[in-house]
């Protein structure tokens, strides 16, 4: 069975990101790093290299589309191209060698701009990667509100971590003091994540924790600690240029799935970017906690 055409086709009201309080966060404009050096990136990948070699493309495409969601629109230097946004530049790569009543698409349709065509040339080049082209749209899950605008859905773990690793230094925390590592709160906001993508807990929105954060007299210590972890996490992802809404619209998709599509997508089901960061926090929150009940003996 192919996974390839799992496709988000229904269109439906989407909701505004919520909007959460930030404090006083000072934010520099930094771009993220350009299609061609991250790629380049992931093609070496150790980690990916580890993985069989069927699933091994499979993963650098996911991470691919999920870099191409967090850049965002690319614009062309042909005025009348204009900006392409991600599920416009993977209907591209798909038409790649085809023909139409237009005549045959070539890559020179797709801009230079950002290392865009070089990425692709890159991803064409590679044997792990080549054989997907046709393929890239259905991997996006992809609705339109009432005017067009397209809402992402990240279908996979690997497509999510592209997102958010693909911000580079664009997630450093300016906020954080000298010794402070800027992108702690990745490790937290992505625990979240994934406990809902694995079904552990369901998704709470950010005033429900605040509330939690207001409550310290009513919640055990520990949930009290985990709210407002969490509550400065999305507040710096939010901050950041994060779509937190389509992070947990992403992590519901991925726990929704049924178990036998589950199986099929392997390794594409399992975090690799994002292990680390998270196991950094659970480890240091199980310390803390282990800690805290050492004392009451």
């Amino acid at each position: 069975m192919l996974i390839y055409g799992y496709i988000l086709t229904k269109t439906k009201n989407m909701t505004s990101q919520e909007k959460i309080t930030t404090h006083s966060f000072e934010v520099k404009k930094d771009t993220t790093p350009p299609l061609n050096e991250v790629v380049t990136t992931l093609l070496a990948d150790e980690e990916i290299q580890k993985l069989p070699e069927a699933e091994q493309g499979r993963v650098i495409v996911d991470r691919f589309i999920g870099s191409l969601v967090r850049h965002g629109g690319v614009e062309s230097s042909n005025a009348e191209v204009g900006v392409m946004n991600a599920d416009e530049i993977l209907s591209h790569m798909d038409k790649i060698g085809t023909n139409d009543e237009n005549g045959l698409h070539t890559i020179r349709e797709i801009t230079r701009t950002d290392g865009l065509r070089e990425s692709v040339k890159q991803l064409a080049g590679d044997a792990r990667t080549a054989q997907l082209f046709g393929h890239m749209t259905e991997q996006l899950g992809v609705t339109r509100g009432s005017d067009g605008t397209p809402y992402y859905t990240l279908t996979t773990r690997a497509q999510m971590d592209g997102y958010i690793e693909a911000g580079g230094k664009r997630n450093d925390n300016k906020n954080v003091g000298p010794y402070q590592d800027p992108q702690e709160w990745v490790g937290v906001f992505m625990s979240d994540i994934d406990d809902i993508a694995s079904g552990y807990r369901e998704s709470r929105s950010t005033s429900e924790i605040a509330r939690d954060v207001q409550s310290a007299d009513s919640i055990t210590p520990e949930a009290h600690k985990r709210a407002q972890e969490l509550y400065a996490a999305r507040s710096t992802a939010n901050v950041l240029g994060i779509d937190t809404e389509m992070m947990r619209r992403s992590a519901e998709f991925i726990r929704d799935r049924d178990e036998l599509t589950k199986r099929e997508l392997g390794a594409r089901a399992v975090s690799l970017a994002m292990r680390r960061p998270i196991q950094r926090y659970r480890d240091s929150h199980n310390a803390w906690f282990d800690r805290r009940m050492q004392g009451y003996r």
